[in-house]
């Protein structure tokens, strides 16, 4: 048997020792020690873990972000990363190296699997390369938060033709995909909601259950809402519902707004909570229909922002290799 097919198959024995770029905190200065990886024992997997050996990792802007951040990253709740270091890295396709003897039945070494990196257990996130230490080190372990999670299994198997670095890219490439395809709710249909503007007769039919509130707020409360229509917008109005929208919440923009400004706003909110702040339109119907996730409009014009990073490329490659696609692709960077 070759190297390579030694290698494929996770035969032969495993060392005693790995590498891992563990963090120990914010900055590029906490990442492994003096600037070189941790080297940390390759012990046999527990009963409910199975050991998983990293064939090909990409790295992502999310992990500068935790670099930045340390145990402040919204997925990492506060970790004491000095006394309980974390891994980066979840763009991973990895092998099966050992299988812990709850797991036997199930796996195999010398399967070849990609990571989705979503992890739920219990109701909790657990992200793979987050909480659960990913795939910047040679070898990482997974329980039964990956194996048996929320969703199931978030082990998704490779077919043997299919390249390491390539399998790797699936992550980042599902991202892509996925912005064409999400779904977002364009319409307020959540449990709780606040209108606020200063013509509340209008709304009364429209949303009978909302709290309808003049522009000064007065009556609010300080109750967080699902849905939040701000109708005339101004940059402060936008700043301070913000922080009452509800994970998971939408805060509608109808009409002109009635200063205009720079609003500042949680982007983490919008990543990791899932809140949305929709507008293009003077009514909810309009707000609904400019909002709708679609697809690239054939012979249409595409500006692509951003074009020379990595996702970048890889929409522009999308645009420019689908069938009956945009008709011009415009993209720019800033270098």
């Amino acid at each position: 048997m070759s190297k390579l097919e030694t290698y494929r198959k996770a035969g032969g024995n495993l060392p005693e020792s790995y590498l891992a770029w563990q963090v120990f905190g914010a900055g590029l200065e906490n990442v492994g020690r003096d600037g070189k990886p941790v080297s940390a024992p390759l012990r046999p997997p527990a009963a409910n873990e199975i050991l998983l050996r990293v064939d090909a990792l990409g790295l992502c802007l999310s992990d500068m972000k935790i670099i930045a951040q340390g145990g402040n990253h919204p997925r990492l709740r506060g970790r004491d990363l000095a006394n309980d270091p974390t891994v980066l890295g979840h763009e991973c396709a990895v092998t099966v190296a050992a299988v812990g003897a709850d797991w036997r039945d199930k796996f195999k070494p010398g399967e070849r699997y990609i990571v989705q990196a979503d992890i739920y257990y219990k109701g909790v996130g657990y992200a793979f390369g987050y909480m659960i230490p990913g795939g910047l080190a040679e070898y990482t372990y997974l329980d039964e938060r990956g194996l048996a999670g929320d969703e199931g299994c978030y082990l998704l198997p490779v077919r043997d033709t299919t390249g390491y670095s390539e399998a790797a890219l699936s992550e980042p490439w599902a991202c892509v995909e996925m912005s064409y395809a999400l779904e977002d709710r364009v319409a307020p249909t959540g449990a709780t909601q606040l209108v606020v503007t200063d013509a509340p007769d209008a709304w009364a039919a429209q949303l009978p259950n909302a709290r309808v509130v003049a522009s000064n707020l007065e009556g609010a409360g300080d109750d967080a809402y699902d849905d939040i229509v701000l109708v005339n917008p101004t940059p402060s109005l936008v700043e301070t519902l913000g922080e009452r929208l509800n994970p998971n919440g939408v805060m509608f923009l109808v009409g002109a707004p009635a200063a205009s400004g720079d609003a500042m706003i949680d982007v983490g909110a919008i990543h990791y909570q899932n809140k949305r702040y929709l507008g293009g339109g003077d009514t909810l119907e309009a707000i609904a229909a400019a909002n709708r996730r679609n697809d690239l409009l054939p012979n249409g014009v595409g500006l692509f922002i951003g074009a020379g990073g990595p996702m970048g490329q890889m929409h522009v490659q999308r645009a420019i290799e689908k069938q009956n696609g945009l008709g011009r692709v415009v993209v720019t960077d800033l270098d």
